[in-house]
């Protein structure tokens, strides 16, 4: 048996493996004291339980990250669709949403693991995009409430989970990398910089998903009602635009100018 096998099974404790930075460091230096040629060892049995306290602390920190990710989705569909927020009144369907969230992750998982092995894994990102997209439309109809019908979340599941598949294959290419430079740089610091890299990025994909699905919807709705856009649309958006920017530049003009006024002497 080899001798860093051997180091990881004495530093379990009751079937839990050597996970912890002091687990690691004990079965690095026992494989190292074992491999060194005509040298005896002495083994002594001890007990180190774990620190209940810590682990239960860092589960109930867990808990309000979801949830807290949970309510920052909350958010994301009712300014994306101008709803009136609810806050914790939701609380249910965001306690239903987290474990939809942790059926479509091990879905997730168990199709990357049987079907490709490789780093690109297209093929199973292509198996994931009806769940994918069912998987958003639910989180839509759960987070508002049911406010927002599965019509108007129609673009939004479709063109995310199109958008989804996308990154996370070119993901499969990138991430790694970025996990071995950053961890190698920065240690365990790195690992999580790199995760909430990733986070942040998936999190963008998703806010411009919703952004283009609302602006789809709202048009398709225009189309079903009969409504006509006018002629000369583009140009009324063009000039309301110009409006606006010159108002901007009006009021930064007279803060500039109230700010000199009150300072003269500074000027000169």
């Amino acid at each position: 048996m080899p001798a860093a096998q051997t180091a990881a099974q004495l530093t379990e404790f009751e079937r839990r493996g050597a996970g912890t930075n002091s687990e690691r460091l004990a079965a690095l230096w026992l494989s190292q004291e074992t491999e060194s040629p005509h040298r005896e060892a002495t083994l002594e049995t001890f007990w180190c339980r774990p620190n209940w306290a810590l682990a239960h602390s860092w589960h109930a920190l867990l808990a309000i990250a979801v949830l807290s990710f949970s309510r920052g989705m909350q958010r994301l569909f009712e300014q994306t669709w101008e709803l009136k927020p609810l806050s914790v009144r939701n609380t249910a369907n965001n306690l239903l949403w987290i474990g939809v969230l942790g059926c479509y992750t091990a879905v997730s998982w168990g199709i990357h693991a049987l079907v490709d092995r490789g780093r690109l894994q297209i093929a199973s990102n292509l198996l994931l995009l009806p769940a994918s997209a069912a998987f958003l439309a639910l989180s839509g109809w759960l987070l508002s409430a049911k406010r927002i019908t599965r019509a108007r979340l129609s673009p939004f599941a479709i063109l995310g989970a199109v958008l989804l598949a996308i990154y996370l294959t070119g993901a499969g290419v990138y991430l790694p990398h970025l996990f071995s430079s950053y961890a190698s740089r920065y240690g365990v610091i790195g690992a999580v910089l790199a995760m909430i890299s990733s986070l942040f990025a998936s999190m963008v994909v998703l806010v411009a998903s919703a952004s283009v699905a609302r602006e789809v919807s709202e048009e398709l709705d225009r189309i079903r009602r009969g409504e006509r856009p006018p002629d000369d649309e583009i140009k009324q958006e063009w000039d309301a635009l110009l409006d606006e920017l010159r108002v901007r530049w009006q009021t930064l003009r007279e803060q500039i100018d109230r700010r000199r006024n009150k300072h003269p002497q500074h000027d000169r």
